[in-house]
């Protein structure tokens, strides 16, 4: 075997936007087949704030190539409606919710934020990038991802 791991399954409530009605779940085996992009953050956190842009752009571009971005809030320091504050100010526009009892972020061991973890098409992770991430490394990941 490769020794890749598999991604854990798991459900998310999502914030409000463009494409999602508040309250929807998003469940990770609804993207089966596709490439997802978890991504761990936290409204306050300023590298979050930084990186957030180029993963919607990123979303924009590739969505229609299979690929899938999933935001995940830790409620560690934030709360829920700063979270969808952050949503609205932000325009995000892929699925994002809370990580309301941090049990996803316990199981993908997400310690310091932001962390974002690319999965392949059989939800596989094939790399967890911690820090912010630059538009043009997204690009890179992600196109070795979808070819």
């Amino acid at each position: 075997s490769s020794g890749t791991d598999s991604a854990h399954p798991f459900d998310i409530q999502l914030f409000e936007n463009v494409n999602h009605q508040s309250g929807d779940i998003a469940k990770l085996s609804d993207y089966e087949g596709q490439k997802v992009i978890l991504n761990f953050w936290y409204p306050s956190c300023p590298p979050c704030r930084l990186e957030m842009p180029h993963l919607e752009s990123a979303w924009g571009k590739y969505s229609a190539k299979g690929l899938q971005v999933i935001g995940i809030q830790s409620l560690v320091l934030d709360t829920i409606e700063e979270g969808q504050e952050f949503v609205d100010e932000f325009g995000m526009t892929f699925a994002i919710g809370p990580d309301k009892n941090s049990d996803i972020i316990t199981r993908y061991n997400a310690v310091s934020w932001p962390t974002t973890v690319f999965l392949n098409h059989k939800h596989e992770i094939v790399r967890t990038w911690v820090g912010a991430i630059t538009e043009d490394k997204l690009d890179e990941i992600i196109s070795a991802l979808i070819q």
